[in-house]
């Protein structure tokens, strides 16, 4: 799900497991600590822990999207892709205008043959981040799909474009327009 981690890193995701820890002890229904804990355990590989504590979150708060999300990744990481769109689809009733639930719905569906779907997942999430070269090549990806090449190509120049526009500010520090 995410990338390996360094010796430090790894360290503070310890030492923020034992903090995770010892406030459950004394707040065992915090909804919070629940959710940031389950996606703790699912950097580390422990999965089965981790959908433990996200659901305690979401049963402890069912109004927070973001436990829906995190156990939609969980679950879409695993190939189980009816029970991520199942808790991606309650995150984004919770949450119907979050760019990260729509991209990863689209990602999904894409994956399912379900490009249509796809598609307005993924211009919905382009509509509020713009600048996001990811949400534009998967919906370059999913208009290609449907047969829509130019407006495809379109998109695959303005992700290659915004890609650039990245790199330069990674090596320089800032943009040159």
């Amino acid at each position: 799900m995410i990338a390996l981690l360094g010796q430090h890193a790894a360290g503070s995701l310890q030492r923020y497991d034992s903090f995770c820890a010892l406030l459950l002890a004394t707040e065992p229904d915090n909804a919070v600590t629940h959710n940031n804990l389950g996606l703790l355990l699912a950097i580390q590989g422990r999965t089965s822990e981790a959908l433990g504590h996200l659901y305690q979150s979401v049963s402890i708060n069912p109004n927070d999207p973001m436990a829906f999300f995190n156990l939609g990744r969980i679950f879409a990481d695993q190939g189980q892709d009816e029970k991520a769109l199942e808790n991606y689809g309650q995150a984004l009733r919770l949450a119907p205008t979050q760019f990260e639930i729509h991209l990863q719905l689209g990602k999904i569906l894409e994956r399912q043959n379900h490009f249509a779907e796809g598609k307005k997942h993924f211009e919905v999430a382009v509509e509020p981040k713009p600048g996001s070269a990811e949400a534009r090549r998967a919906l370059a990806r999913s208009l290609a799909k449907l047969g829509l090449e130019g407006e495809a190509q379109r998109q695959y120049e303005e992700a290659i474009r915004l890609l650039e526009i990245q790199r330069k500010f990674a090596s320089n520090g800032k943009t040159k327009d």
